[in-house]
């Protein structure tokens, strides 16, 4: 509404009337120019000026010889574009040869520029002669708009009709004035300058025009030649003058089809604008932007092709103001939709911001929530063991600094601070009568004690994938871009490093050699039948629980020598594969799953002592 009334108040100012009759010029350019058959055009052209042996103006006897040509060719009305106001100069008998010809020929129409108060001339002596012969003096003026276009006719000027409304009256036709608004009536143009057919004053003059070529026209006798300076421009003119006398010819050509065209009215315009502003607004409400705003050109370009067929049908409907109207509206409603869409985006960030802060506050909470659930677990299995004091406090600390001493980050060390906390929990499954024992344990009590470790690893087993993930998730945190950095977690390069020591460990176990030489190459055993892996792993454990037994029955002072002997037993293993592959028999799978545990346990496993 806001669009409509803007446009509107513009429209009113008078600023867009230009704009409109250049869009009402369009309107005729694109309409098919039709050749009037009621109108024709005697023109005073320059090859008259120059064949004819008069200078300009011509005698009058020149033109009652032109009249006389043209009775006798059947016209129906002649009309003079040419001003008769002022007698010839001694040369009376002209002025009468005039007078007579016009009478003999029923009349006609003569153009007047002045008339005193009462709307008397003065042309051929007065409005009392041509009442005499039957003719009429009528105003040649044309209205001209704001960009010096002429549009429109006048239904008088000086209190003298308009050339056209006297002849149209003079011929019996009715003048609507409902045409004439107070800027005039619209001139149905035929065409371009040359569509209303012109024939040279000089060949009416000398009888060269043939008679069908006039009879039944209302001719009108006037200037076209530049010479004489009575020149226009029109409508269809697009860049070429059109001559005042086919300007009148257009003008009474209008005045006998009644004057076709007709404004809409400005209650068109107000109602198209609002229609037009209205759809306009509900597009942008309705579609993206760019949709809406192509959907407003989409519009605009129907309501021009709509002007364009009222055109073609007499009316002529306002272009400019409805436009206006449609363009204030999408760009006032692009412009509300985006000051919206920005302030509820604001509030949406800050609801996002305030709402990211309370889960991350949420999470915080769990997370320690979670450690501290945690770590009383782990203070609940220390409490059955009085003596150990502040073991898991200790543990977490020492795993924390050992991480860090490693080149672990420190996320990744405060993590294995966290998770050390749990490294006893398999205590719970040890019989108080072992854990509380006050004293040495016997062979049995401590082989006990040491399954807590596989008691826990029992109860871990069971979220063992899901916190595998998780711990991989968390642990690798993003290498810094420098390699020196002692904070930087593994790269890529370290755990590539990693697959290849497995891929290695795996061979060893798995590939056996033929007989000869040992340059032959390795080949790969076949795939393990199912059920093997979990034979070798069977086999292991029992043999480190051996192990484990043995290395209870030691004393503290032959430790270090059983740690020596089982270093030197390990740097021996691929010797004595390699001795087997040329020509021993390979031991089994379970048997090297059996002495490669065996070797790693008496390297890693510290000296045994009573708990």
């Amino acid at each position: 509404m806001l669009a409509c009334v803007a446009a509107v108040a513009i429209g009113a100012t008078g600023v867009t009337d230009r704009v409109e009759g250049d869009a009402i010029d369009r309107s005729f350019t694109h309409r098919a120019p039709s050749v009037p058959d009621d109108v024709a055009v005697i023109a005073i052209d320059t090859r008259s000026l120059d064949v004819l042996p008069w200078r300009w103006p011509f005698p009058r006897t020149a033109h009652a010889r032109l009249v006389d040509r043209l009775h006798a060719a059947g016209v129906r009305q002649i009309v003079f574009d040419v001003e008769f106001a002022q007698p010839t100069p001694g040369r009376q008998s002209d002025d009468l040869a005039l007078w007579s010809a016009l009478g003999h020929a029923g009349g006609g129409v003569l153009a007047a520029t002045e008339t005193d108060a009462q709307g008397h001339t003065q042309v051929l002596g007065g409005d009392e002669n041509l009442r005499t012969i039957h003719a009429q003096a009528a105003a040649a003026a044309i209205d001209v708009d704001r960009g010096g276009v002429a549009r429109r006719l006048p239904l008088q000027d000086g209190g003298l009709p308009t050339m056209a409304v006297t002849v149209a009256r003079r011929l019996g036709v009715r003048v609507p004035r409902s045409a004439f608004t107070s800027q005039g009536a619209w001139i149905d143009f035929a065409g371009p300058p040359g569509t209303v057919p012109t024939y040279s004053y000089a060949d009416v003059y000398r009888g060269r025009v043939p008679r069908s070529a006039l009879a039944g026209r209302v001719v009108v006798v006037g200037a076209t030649s530049p010479l004489l300076h009575d020149l226009h421009s029109a409508p269809t003119s697009d860049g070429v003058l059109m001559s005042g006398a086919e300007l009148q010819a257009n003008a009474v050509h209008t005045a006998l089809a009644g004057f076709p065209l007709r404004s809409a009215g400005s209650w068109l315009a107000v109602l198209t604008a609002m229609l037009l502003a209205a759809g306009a607004a509900l597009l942008v409400l309705t579609l993206r932007p760019l949709r809406a705003a192509a959907g407003a050109l989409v519009i605009a370009v129907t309501y021009v092709v709509a002007t364009q067929a009222l055109f073609a049908q007499g009316w002529i409907a306002p272009v400019v103001v409805p436009l206006i109207a449609l363009g204030l509206s999408v760009w006032w409603s692009l412009t509300a939709v985006l000051v919206i869409e920005r302030a509820e985006r604001r509030r949406v960030t800050a609801a996002n911001a305030a709402l990211e802060h309370a889960v991350r506050e949420r999470t915080a909470e769990l997370h320690r929530a979670h450690l501290e659930i945690v770590r009383r677990l782990a203070y609940a299995v220390e409490s059955r063991d009085g003596e150990t004091g502040a073991h898991v406090d200790r543990m977490s600390a020492l795993c924390e600094l050992l991480a860090l001493a490693a080149g672990m980050g420190p996320q990744y060390a405060e993590l294995l601070r966290h998770a050390s906390v749990l490294h006893d929990i398999g205590k719970l499954s040890v019989p108080d009568a072992i854990l509380l024992k006050r004293g040495q344990l016997d062979d049995d009590e401590r082989e006990q004690m040491r399954t807590h470790a596989l008691a826990g690893a029992a109860i871990r087993r069971a979220r063992r994938a899901h916190a595998s993930r998780a711990l991989g998730r968390q642990r690798l945190p993003r290498r810094p871009a420098r390699r020196g950095d002692p904070d930087r977690g593994p790269d890529r390069g370290d755990l590539r490093r990693l697959r290849r020591a497995r891929v290695r460990a795996a061979l060893q176990a798995r590939l056996v050699g033929r007989r000869g030489d040992h340059r032959s190459g390795l080949r790969a055993r076949p795939p393990l039948r199912p059920g093997t892996r979990r034979r070798v792993r069977r086999d292991g454990l029992r043999a480190a629980r051996v192990v484990c037994a043995q290395r209870a029955a030691v004393p503290a002072r032959d430790c270090r020598q059983r740690r020596l002997a089982s270093r030197r037993n390990s740097s021996a293993q691929p010797t004595a594969m390699i001795s087997a592959r040329n020509g021993s028999p390979h031991p089994s799978t379970p048997a090297i799953a059996r002495t490669a545990v065996t070797t790693v346990i008496a390297a890693a496993a510290p000296p045994t002592t009573t708990s």
